[in-house]
């Protein structure tokens, strides 16, 4: 049979005296020699048989609901204080703008989500008449602007703020003139956009342009 080492002696007689802690198997291994000199003796194995430490127990929640972690982890939307959500969660925001015309079917003029401000698409009409303002490609793009600008104020934003605009032609022959007045409303900072002709435009407006825009953090 072969010899057992001092330091396994001195490991089975701390479990026989009730050693049940790490300090007492420290106590009895402190000066026993080092494991790599004595390859005939598993480390692991003598801990797993005589194992001198208490079973992991993962901490009970007090309350439910509640956070008991050690490390506490931030989930995105939520606290640590229970889970709640936090008060800027993201949610739809339908803009009304009275300066500007009203929405004449199931639409709203903007909505708003998070920083973000979606826009009805516009034309050249007078919010005090509910007309096309007459002149042509040049009047109905101003007033196509001023409309984009009075929502986009009554959301918090402006002009500055947008980030993609979409224009709509009547007739693609009208791109010099639109684009001349676009330039004086966008002089940096250029937002995206994307010009199309379509076939026609509510009331006949030669014009229809809508705008995405962002909304600055307070």
């Amino acid at each position: 049979m072969q010899k057992m080492s001092d330091s396994t002696l001195r490991l089975r007689k701390a479990s026989a005296h009730g050693a049940g802690s790490a300090d007492n198997l420290r106590l009895h291994t402190k000066n026993a020699p080092h494991f790599d000199q004595q390859p005939n003796l598993t480390y692991n194995a003598e801990l797993n048989r005589l194992k001198p430490f208490p079973a992991f127990s993962a901490p009970r929640h007090k309350k439910r609901g509640t956070v008991q972690s050690r490390v506490k982890v931030a989930l995105p939307g939520f606290s640590l204080n229970g889970y709640k959500k936090r008060s800027n969660m993201s949610h739809k925001k339908i803009i009304t703008a009275d300066k500007a015309p009203q929405a004449i079917g199931p639409y709203s003029v903007a909505n708003q989500f998070g920083q973000l401000v979606f826009t009805a698409g516009q034309v050249g009409m007078d919010p005090a008449t509910g007309n096309l303002v007459p002149g042509g490609i040049e009047a109905e793009t101003h007033q196509v602007f001023q409309n984009l600008k009075n929502v986009l104020e009554a959301a918090g934003t402006s002009l500055d703020n947008v980030l993609k605009t979409t224009v709509f032609l009547a007739n693609m022959g009208d791109f010099a003139v639109m684009n001349g007045i676009y330039a004086q409303y966008f002089t940096a900072n250029f937002p995206a956009r994307s010009t199309v002709q379509v076939a026609a435009l509510p009331k006949n407006a030669l014009v229809e342009i809508e705008a995405i825009a962002g909304v600055n953090e307070l």
